[in-house]
């Protein structure tokens, strides 16, 4: 999971995709146009997500089965986290 800002350039974006070797984007309705942008010329696979207050709804909802073990995806990387690269280039450190 890359975790980046909606204020970045697009340009940044799209440093910020290649060097991370992302491969699908998600995003809220209202961030589908610069979305779009930064991913043009990509193969990048994306969708949108529901808004906070679907994501909030008290309703419940179906189970949704992980049927993967800890063993299988212990060395996998969850998430990626980046600097804003305003004293420099970015860092990108993986957890």
């Amino acid at each position: 999971m890359l975790l980046s800002s909606p204020r970045n350039s697009v340009a940044y974006q799209q440093e910020l995709l290649r060097s991370t070797g992302c491969e699908t984007v998600f995003c809220a309705r209202n961030f589908i146009a610069k979305t779009m942008s930064m991913l043009d010329d990509t193969d990048v696979y994306h969708d949108v997500v529901p808004e906070l207050a679907e994501l909030l709804d008290p309703t419940p909802s179906a189970p949704f089965p992980y049927e993967v073990t800890f063993e299988e995806v212990r060395r996998d990387t969850f998430m990626i986290l980046h600097t804003s690269g305003s004293t420099g280039r970015q860092i990108l450190p993986d957890l």
